[in-house]
């Protein structure tokens, strides 16, 4: 337009961190945060209708669909109802779940964002990021010298029935939604004499499909949305067993479409509606159409077994980079109790004392170390269970009330001198962090959901 209009849509709007997708307009305090006028900022119009026309390089063609690249799929994909979800796989994988026209409170590991806005009326959806996906077989092709091609790595998976026990966890670049690790790092596990290249290649496509598994389970749970069927699309969608797998994995029809280009159709449909070329959505509805359709096969034994296998494997990987993290961990719960810093790699120092507590005691932290502290019962910053955290906080010594542990051996059970709440802690873990969360007064230092049985667990009650 040579600069004659400076606009963008609610959608791109949303993704600057300076956008209140619930007043739909740009917010004041987050500029002031960021240090950025609004008057440098565009104009944020619908997704759909027509703002311009182009200048240079399509003289008096009108401007009329503006959208994010994911969203752009999502509408694309007509997925114009709350439930209705899609995942593009490329470098990473993205899945969008449209949830209606209330934006969905925020849930640790997945956002909400403006799905578009058309006319007055604003949607909303849910996304999660994969940061690993088509990279996975890019390593598999430059990094092992197994294919040729991208393309191949199907054709070498089906050369075995199965991954031969093998799981790889494809955290190259730490994990994404809804897992948030950047300390992960891509791991194999399960390698024996009988390993083959099949194997490896099938378990990479299996890593690709439990990342999309982890992100439609907590976008369902936390919209409390059931989906009928995912629709794909991306480069990778061309791989049917990939897709198969996907649909075994999830227990839900996975559908690819005739046009996986989404995005760009996606734009080019809410520009449509703005200029006449579709009357309403449910005209665009109808020209969505099906290419293929993949139907779970798999047991529901079989998929329980993959899924608790992978969830040992994701856990393992976790953390890989961060020697220190436990300890940084203990730091910031500790902070509650006294200033605390890390000094070097293994050693944490009490800087400030509470009242009535007494000089602050630097200590050495080593397995089970008990620190000379009358609020500290125990540390554990080594990986207990690949990552985990153990830590006993007491308000005074054992005879009062202050902090749980639950271990493997003893979900539920009171120690540290914990008498109330424990039962309700250990059922709330078993629902989910969210939901630990509300217990009154209770902080998680480490948790994985379902994994109770694989290590201990540290809770912190602050006094």
């Amino acid at each position: 337009t040579e600069g004659r209009v400076h606009a963008t849509d609610a959608s791109n709007a949303s993704r600057t961190s300076l956008y209140d997708i619930h007043r739909g307009d740009w917010d004041d305090e987050l500029l002031a945060l960021f240090d950025v006028p609004r008057a440098v900022l565009p104009e944020v119009v619908p997704s759909s209708g027509v703002l311009a026309e182009a200048v240079v390089a399509a003289p008096g063609v009108p401007i009329a669909g503006v959208v994010g690249d994911q969203q752009g799929a999502l509408f694309g994909q007509a997925c114009f109802e709350p439930g209705q979800a899609k995942n593009t796989y490329g470098t990473g994988c993205f899945l969008l779940l449209h949830t209606g026209a209330e934006p969905t409170p925020p849930v640790r590991g997945v956002l909400s964002t403006v799905a578009w806005r058309i006319g007055d009326r604003t949607e909303y959806a849910l996304e999660g990021s994969v940061f690993i996906a088509g990279a996975a077989v890019q390593w598999l092709r430059d990094g092992l010298g197994l294919i040729e091609k991208a393309e191949d790595v199907e054709a070498l998976a089906r050369t075995v029935d199965d991954d031969g026990g093998v799981v790889v966890v494809p955290a190259f670049a730490g994990l994404g939604a809804p897992h948030w690790d950047p300390h992960a790092r891509g791991t194999v596990f399960g390698l024996t004499r009988g390993t083959r290249a099949g194997h490896v290649a099938r378990a990479t496509l299996e890593g690709i499909a439990f990342q999309v598994v982890d992100l439609e389970e907590t976008m369902r749970r936390h919209a409390g949305l059931e989906l009928d069927e995912l629709r794909v699309d991306g480069g990778a969608t061309s791989n049917a067993l990939l897709l198969q797998i996907q649909a075994d994995l999830l227990d839900l029809p996975v559908v690819r479409p005739r046009v996986t280009e989404t995005t760009a159709f996606g734009a080019a449909c809410l520009a449509g509606l703005a200029t006449g070329v579709w009357k309403d959505r449910a005209s665009i509805a109808a020209t969505w159409a099906e290419d293929a359709r993949f139907a779970p096969r798999m047991r529901q034994a079989d998929r329980a077994a993959l899924r608790a296998r992978w969830e040992q494997a994701l856990e393992r990987s976790r953390g890989w980079e961060a020697s220190g993290l436990p300890l940084r961990r203990a730091c910031d719960v500790l902070e509650q109790l006294a200033h605390a810093r890390i000094v070097g790699a293994q050693r944490l120092e009490l800087l400030g004392p509470q009242p009535g507590l007494g000089p602050p005691a630097p200590a050495d932290l080593q397995q089970g170390h008990r620190l000379e502290h009358p609020r500290v019962l125990w540390i554990e910053p080594v990986r207990l269970a690949q990552g985990a955290l153990g830590l006993g906080v007491a308000a005074e010594p054992l005879e009062h009330e202050g902090a749980v542990v639950v271990d493997p051996g003893s979900a539920g059970q009171e120690r540290g001198g914990a008498r109330e709440g424990a039962g309700r802690v250990a059922e709330a873990l078993h629902l989910g962090q969210q939901e630990a969360e509300r217990v009154p007064g209770l902080a998680v230092l480490r948790h994985a959901r379902r994994d109770l049985a694989q290590g201990p667990l540290g809770l912190l009650v602050p006094p």
